[in-house]
């Protein structure tokens, strides 16, 4: 008999760990007055609702898959002296508000305003959400206000994805849809591992349905962007709304872009650029930056059906400007520009600095108000261009 009781119970006790495990609702701040302290209590699976009000917290999440949700008026929101939450176990120095390593996070409805503080911050940048070998989707946020005092002030980065081989994970994915970006040095910023191992894929993305507007007219010493694109990463942008990011200085190799794609290693050191991963760029509406798309050894990558309207003052203002092999330029309208498409080797305002494109076609492309419509360079070999219209 007792033998029996015994073959039950561990019955039951297989029964028991083998049942799902039932994800919890976990409210900030009716039960915890902390976002962070919710985070620690939380299991993966788990959703955190913030309420409505202002939370001047560091947030690190790290190893837990999780959904925090935020009530309309929910906002985190930096202050002096932030800290590099991450440093001490990933070696980095960027200060987050929101810090997620090695997890798969969904955040929604929350606003991230970086106050203008990037200055403040002795080392690395101020950076709203940061995933650091990580997947995870933006759904539905407003980040806002991440540069310093100026714009020439420290470093600020709305959204800021890096998988670098060390911390192995595997390949991430990282998805960010219907979001507000305003204000901010740089919007988003994506990523694989730049500095070691930058021919490979390892963050894959979808950038979908967002508004980001840059701060309008620019200084003459900054760097400002929509979405920067870097090694390692590969993906979509599409059906987002890019606008006013302006650069007025001399330098042409400064400039403000609504979208700039490029190896980063490559600037201000003596490194041979690494080839991009390919990016399909679909159906994005750009109006009145200085460049509106800007791709270095965008190898694969493909632009269409993409609305280019305006550009800003600057030495080089420009729609799409490309190097790389096998490049589609398809289906685009352009409208009220200096220059609409630019392939660029050998010319002479860069040279073969950014390198020589070649086997691009440039297909049903229409041209308004352009003065040079399509430019290609010297050095650029295999174009196949046809059914290119252009207004009277």
């Amino acid at each position: 008999m007792v033998e029996s009781r015994s073959i039950v119970a561990s019955l039951l006790v297989g029964v028991a760990s083998s049942l799902p495990v039932v994800a919890a609702d976990i409210n900030v701040p009716a039960e915890y007055a902390t976002i962070q302290a919710a985070v620690d209590a939380a299991a993966s699976g788990d959703t955190i609702h913030i309420a409505a009000g202002v939370y001047t917290e560091q947030i690190v999440i790290v190893r837990k898959n999780l959904t925090l949700f935020g009530a309309p008026g929910a906002v985190i929101m930096a202050q002096p002296g932030l800290s590099s939450t991450l440093l001490q176990n990933f070696e980095t120095s960027e200060n987050s508000l929101l810090a997620i390593a090695l997890s798969d996070v969904l955040v929604s409805g929350l606003t991230f305003e970086g106050e203008q503080l990037a200055d403040s911050e002795t080392y690395g940048s101020l950076v709203g959400i940061y995933y650091l070998g990580a997947s995870g989707r933006v759904i539905n946020c407003k980040v806002e206000g991440f540069h310093g005092t100026t714009f020439n002030d420290g470093r600020g980065i709305g959204i800021l994805a890096g998988n670098p081989v060390s911390l192995g994970a595997p390949v991430v994915k990282v998805e960010v849809f219907d979001s507000g970006f305003a204000d901010n040095q740089t919007s988003m910023v994506v990523s694989g591992d730049d500095d070691l191992n930058p021919s490979l894929l390892r963050t894959s993305f979808i950038i979908e349905g967002n508004t980001i507007t840059g701060p309008g007219l620019g200084s003459d010493a900054l760097f400002l962007a929509g979405i920067v694109i870097g090694t390692g990463a590969g993906g979509e942008v599409r059906q987002n709304t890019i606008r006013d990011h302006i650069f007025i200085g001399p330098n042409i190799y400064y400039a403000a872009f609504a979208i700039t794609a490029f190896d980063q290693r490559g600037f201000g050191a003596s490194l041979a650029p690494v080839p991009l991963q390919a990016v399909r760029y679909e159906g994005n509406t750009f109006l009145n930056n200085q460049v509106h798309l800007a791709a270095i050894l965008a190898n694969g990558s493909q632009f269409v059906n993409n609305t280019f309207q305006g550009t800003g003052p600057g030495p080089v203002p420009i729609g799409v400007g490309v190097t790389g092999d096998e490049i589609l330029i398809a289906n685009n309208d352009f409208s009220d520009m200096p220059r609409g498409i630019q392939l660029v080797g050998g010319g002479p305002e860069h040279g073969t600095f950014l390198g020589i494109t070649t086997n691009a076609k440039v297909i049903a492309n229409r041209f308004c108000g352009v003065d040079e419509p399509i430019v290609i360079d010297p050095l650029v070999t295999g174009v196949k261009e046809h059914a290119t219209k252009i207004c009277p």
